[in-house]
């Protein structure tokens, strides 16, 4: 349903969130295309909302807890029930919120998963190798983090294809009524399981959501489904897509391969250049009164949604953004969002993508889109790689790639 909104013309676009790339085109070239334009746009799509698109004014709305809630996860926006916490959360609530997680993303806790995420990454990569081909996201993109997750939050190894079907109706799903049914199966799941651990608790994030107090009480049934939900969509999506757009890239630039094998010393530099490049997330604010940015005035009650590949892949801010470049300086970027809300997942996703493409590369250096073949991609709240065919020759001598 369209608003009444009368916008001045050269700030409109036609774009819909959801559906923004037909089948073979590339979601990161699509969203770029939108930095040739105004950096504030509006949209008649969805109910009618803007888009920032200059990487400034991204970090400026992330950082403005005065005039922008976080309070809406997308658009249509979900029934109350389903809502994400702490990404939906503001103020004193996000604070409590975010705390019952944080313990389980500190940067030792992280560490301390390394050796699990190689392991798993070998055994993946030497199936895989002497295969000569593979479609990288089903049997390794939706594989390696997804088992990683749920070993962290203790769910059954045989549930992830039903949990990834879920994440991907919830999360990309364009039809309204569908993609509440699959909420509500994953809170069915979750609820189930949240009950089982508050009767017997263990070390992992769902035992602590089940038996964690919020404000001074016993953490309300709502609350817990909240937190979990988000923990859920965060553990089954972004790290994936993230991860496929990645191995898309390196697929076509063997010069960016080798500079990863023969730099084993710069590669945490080089994993935040892929991700600046493929951004996955957007994130959506709503005024919370009148503001003017950009010239226009945004009024109170409006979406914005702030698209982290846009930041990225701001010319302003990175010359030449569409190109891989691990000698750019490093500066704070959107990757995982900005300000109080940031990713509580970033170390995580950083040191699994580190770890996996040291792995995979040893095994398998030359490696590219598999003839007569097209990637999918697709747009959402989370950008997503779909269906991405590789091939290599498995005869080839693997080359060395020392750990750090």
């Amino acid at each position: 349903m369209a608003s009444d909104r009368a916008i001045v013309s050269d700030r409109v676009v036609d774009v819909d969130i959801h559906g923004l790339v037909a089948p073979g085109e590339d979601v990161h070239l699509a969203w770029s295309d939108l930095t040739r334009g105004p950096d504030l746009v509006w949209t008649e799509r969805n109910g009618g909302h803007w888009i920032a698109v200059n990487g400034d004014l991204i970090r400026t709305i992330y950082k403005d807890k005065v005039h922008f809630s976080n309070r809406d996860a997308s658009l249509p926006v979900p029934p109350p029930e389903f809502r994400l916490s702490p990404a939906n959360d503001d103020g004193l609530d996000h604070e409590e919120a975010r705390a019952i997680l944080a313990p389980y993303f500190r940067p030792q806790v992280v560490a301390g998963m390394a050796g699990q995420v190689r392991k798993l990454s070998a055994e993946l990569v030497a199936k895989l190798a002497p295969r000569g081909s593979c479609e990288f996201m089903g049997e390794f993109a939706l594989v390696l983090p997804v088992e990683i997750f749920l070993a962290m939050i203790d769910l059954p190894l045989a549930d992830r294809p039903v949990l990834r079907a879920l994440a991907e109706q919830m999360i990309r799903e364009s039809e309204e009524d569908k993609r509440n049914a699959g909420f509500e199966a994953a809170a069915r799941y979750l609820m189930e399981w949240l009950d089982r651990r508050a009767a017997k608790p263990g070390e992992d994030v769902l035992s602590a959501i089940a038996t964690a107090t919020f404000r001074g009480q016993p953490i309300s049934r709502q609350r817990q489904l909240s937190l979990a939900l988000n923990v859920l969509l965060g553990g089954l999506d972004s790290t994936a897509s993230m991860t496929g757009f990645i191995m898309g890239a390196l697929a076509r630039d063997p010069a960016s391969r080798q500079w990863f094998i023969d730099h084993p010393g710069q590669r945490r530099q080089a994993v935040e250049e892929l991700m600046r490049r493929h951004g996955v997330v957007n994130n959506l604010r709503v005024a919370t009164c009148d503001v003017e940015l950009d010239g226009v005035t945004i009024r109170k009650g409006e979406h914005v949604y702030l698209i982290n590949a846009l930041h990225g892949l701001d010319p302003r801010l990175y010359p030449d953004p569409l190109k891989i470049d691990f000698s750019r300086k490093p500066q704070p970027n959107a990757v995982f969002g900005m300000g109080d809300h940031r990713c509580l997942g970033a170390n995580l996703a950083r040191m699994e993508i580190g770890v996996f493409l040291e792995e995979w590369l040893a095994k398998i250096p030359d490696f590219r889109i598999a003839k007569g073949e097209t990637p999918v991609t697709r747009s959402g709240p989370v950008n997503g790689m779909e269906y991405l065919p590789l091939e290599w020759s498995p005869a080839r001598g693997a080359a060395s790639v020392s750990q750090d």
